[in-house]
């Protein structure tokens, strides 16, 4: 408010010329003329901060001020008036806050006043710690998604005086005031460019001093290379912690710490005027829902603590253990919000459904996490009534997907099949994995086939593990058919053309794995009839020796094995003795591949004595045709792998057997240890899972803006019958989008 400023006389012009004169005539006879208040018009006071006529809701406060019949209401409007100037609200605006005054205005205060006026002292410090954020340079945190994105905007509110009635007169300006006259309309200044530009000049400060302390301690990582294990200073380190919020005394004023402690204390001061009033303005729709948006927004700025935590790859102890605190309270709170969504009797804030979603899919992720599998379902099944937004659709969707899976619950999880996430999504590869998984539990084979035949075609897959898993999952089901034109026709479609030899190469990996001797041996022939290249020539023979194996067929095992290795004079006469070794390192290595796969084949065979005799049969060979190996080819490459392989194998021969007493001298323990095949697993995809933070959109409007004219059940956050209102939540998307939808980000 003004010192001064110009008054308007509260009576029609007649009626203040005749009291000039009844002025004047008492002033001669020394006496007294009564006058009347101004009166002010009671359903024009917050209507004026509606229509964001801001100079004349300001006159208005003046003139209850004025006229002595100001209340808790007016210190309401003052704020909003300090807010939209950008200025410095009173923090002691109500006797009982400040500790220095004391009288009986404590008692009479109206705990609603105070909720709404604590809500404005909370925007405000949500602006400041904003704007602080921004200027520090760690985060592209702006006042983007509240509601200082517009209500910082000059244009915003009418802030030059309107004109004068033309009943009223116009009195110079004066600091006396008298009761019957009314204080003129002012210019209100938008000091938004002052408030910014402080904030950001002491945020650049800690921001310099941030990268100081950065500095030095590369200097002394350099130094050190023992110091290699500290992390850096993370930024977190200038920002709060559980501790520094426990107690004041261990934060530095004007500190992004200092900026984050002031909101969420203003947010739990909230919440406790929130319990200070009635029942029945408890359950108020505005008033219940401004409490739900501020603890939701609190668990929002746990959230943002954590994340800057655990965006380093590798925290300290200390570091740990404060996003341990972050994530506690966070979780707390969210459980808190989301909870009642799941029971049918409780009555629900009349929130954003965005926010209330978002709520929902933390609490179901905490729950996923804890493995409460049905309750988590649950959540993810009423986040999808309600409708959740792009930004975390396909990865909420997934995670849905995922409980169910993991629930086996495979027939809800097919509901999930269609539409997929885009190629482009970082849930794609698990999803129609899942979608696969679920397929191949409910025994839909065709189904299946024609799921992973749709992902695979013409689309990479080998970088990601949980294509990959699919494409395995489908050579094994190819694996049990004979190798023929139509097996050969799905390996074709499974891919590019130009892959289409190592395909066939992996079917015929796949179906050695599973037994199947006779599909592989064909697949082998096929390959050595089509594949020109003779390079890969060994490991084909190699497969066929395997498949020889598989069958106990010793002479073509034999025959086979003697392809891998051939070495034709005139090609070895025609390379020299330095390029030997080099140029048949491949075709050696499949020899040691054979032997390689052989052991754990046998070592399931079992202790029967048909078993003991045929794994005795084919350690020989084993034996003997490496030990003759390497001493014909002393240069190669693949001599290490072979004389290990040989130990192995004689080791396993009897005791009796001439070959083992060499591998058993000294040993207490003689016999290696050799398993059986081991095969990969839906476990193994566990460390690949696609993790996600959950998007978060920020409340617009932590308070609401009081009216005369509707009553407090309607009061809403912001302006929404005006031209300009913005939008405050996105649209939603449906719970099943169509299939060519795209997905944009808010």
């Amino acid at each position: 408010m003004a010192a001064s400023r110009d008054i308007l006389g509260g009576r029609p012009l007649e009626l203040s010329l005749a009291l000039l004169a009844l002025l004047a005539l008492c002033a001669s006879s020394a006496a007294c003329v009564p006058y009347e208040r101004a009166k002010l018009d009671a359903d024009t006071r917050f209507e004026l901060l509606y229509q964001r006529d801001l100079s004349a809701f300001e006159q208005r406060l003046a003139a209850e001020n004025q006229t002595a019949i100001d209340d808790d209401w007016t210190r309401v409007g003052e704020a909003w008036v300090a807010l939209a100037n950008c200025q410095k609200i009173d923090p002691h605006a109500f006797a009982d806050e400040d500790p220095e005054e004391k009288g009986s205005r404590a008692k009479k205060s109206d705990p609603l006043a105070r909720f709404m006026h604590t809500s404005l002292r909370l925007e405000e410090a949500r602006r400041e710690r904003l704007i602080y954020h921004r200027g520090t340079g760690f985060r592209t945190s702006s006042l983007r998604g509240s509601m200082f994105s517009t209500l910082d905007d000059k244009d915003f509110f009418v802030r030059e005086p309107s004109d004068l009635p033309s009943d009223h007169i116009q009195w110079p300006a004066a600091e006396e005031a008298w009761a019957d006259e009314l204080p003129g309309a002012i210019q209100q200044p938008l000091e938004c460019e002052q408030l910014y530009r402080g904030l950001f000049k002491s945020a650049r400060k800690e921001r310099i001093a941030y990268q100081q302390r950065e500095q030095k301690l590369r200097i002394k990582r350099s130094m050190n290379p023992l110091q290699l294990l500290e992390p850096l200073p993370p930024r977190t380190k200038l920002r709060l912690t559980p501790e520094q919020l426990e107690d004041p005394e261990l934060r530095e004023p004007d500190t992004l710490a200092h900026y984050e402690a002031t909101e969420i204390e203003l947010l739990e001061e909230l919440a406790t005027h929130y319990d200070n009033l009635s029942p029945s303005q408890q359950q108020l729709p505005s008033i219940q829902a401004l409490a739900w948006r501020a603890r939701f927004h609190q668990a929002c700025l746990f959230s943002d603590l954590v994340t800057e935590l655990t965006r380093l790859r590798r925290l300290s102890i200390t570091e740990a253990e404060i996003a341990k605190g972050w994530e506690e309270r966070r979780s707390e709170l969210f459980e808190e919000l989301a909870a009642p969504e799941l029971d049918a009797e409780r009555e629900l804030p009349q929130v954003a459904p965005m926010l209330r979603s978002q709520a929902l899919l933390f609490y179901a992720a905490n729950l996923d996490a804890d493995g409460a599998l049905e309750r988590s379902t649950r959540a993810y099944e009423r986040a999808f009534e309600i409708g959740v937004d792009k930004l975390n659709f396909w990865n909420a969707r997934y995670a849905y997907l995922r409980a169910l899976s993991k629930s086996a619950r495979w027939q809800d999880a097919l509901a999930l099949k269609e539409p997929l996430p885009p190629l482009e999504s970082p849930v794609y590869g698990a999803y129609v994995y899942r979608v696969g998984h679920a397929l191949h539990k409910t025994g839909q084979t065709d189904a299946f086939m024609a799921h992973a035949l749709a992902t695979f075609r013409d689309k990479p897959y080998k970088a990601d593990p949980f294509t990959r898993a699919l494409y395995v999952r489908m050579l094994n089901i190819l694996a049990e058919y004979p190798f023929d034109a139509r097996i050969l026709e799905l390996l074709e479609d499974m891919g590019p053309r130009s892959t289409m030899f190592e395909r066939v190469d992996e079917y015929t990996a796949v179906c050695l794995d599973r037994g199947q001797a006779a599909n592989a041996a064909a697949a082998s022939r096929w390959l050595l009839a089509k594949h020109l290249n003779a390079n890969y020539h060994p490991k084909y023979w190699a497969n066929l020796a395997l498949s020889a194996f598989l069958e106990d067929d010793l002479a073509s095992f034999k025959t086979y094995l003697a392809r891998v290795v051939e070495r034709p004079p005139e090609l070895v006469e025609a390379l020299g003795y330095n390029r030997r070794a080099t140029f048949f390192a491949s075709a050696d290595a499949q020899l040691a591949r054979v032997f390689r796969e052989m052991l754990p084949v046998m070592a399931e065979w079992g202790d029967a004595p048909k078993a003991q005799e045929l794994r005795k049969k084919w350690l020989e060979v084993i034996v003997k045709t490496s030990q003759e190996f390497v001493r014909q080819t002393p240069g190669s490459l693949a001599r290490p792998a072979l004389v290990e392989l040989y130990r192995i194998a004689s080791s396993l021969l009897e005791a009796s057997d001439p070959r083992a007493y060499p591998e058993r001298v000294g040993q207490d323990n003689p016999a290696p240890l050799v398993l059986g095949t081991v095969r990969v697993t839906d476990r193994d995809l566990d460390p690949y899972e696609p993790t996600y933070l959950i998007q978060f959109g920020w409340s617009y409007s932590l308070t609401l803006i009081p009216r005369d004219s509707v009553g407090l059940a309607k009061w809403e956050p912001w302006w929404i019958e005006t031209p300009s209102a913005p939008v405050l939540e996105p649209m939603l998307p449906p719970t099943k989008p169509a299939p060519d939808s795209e997905e944009e980000s808010t």
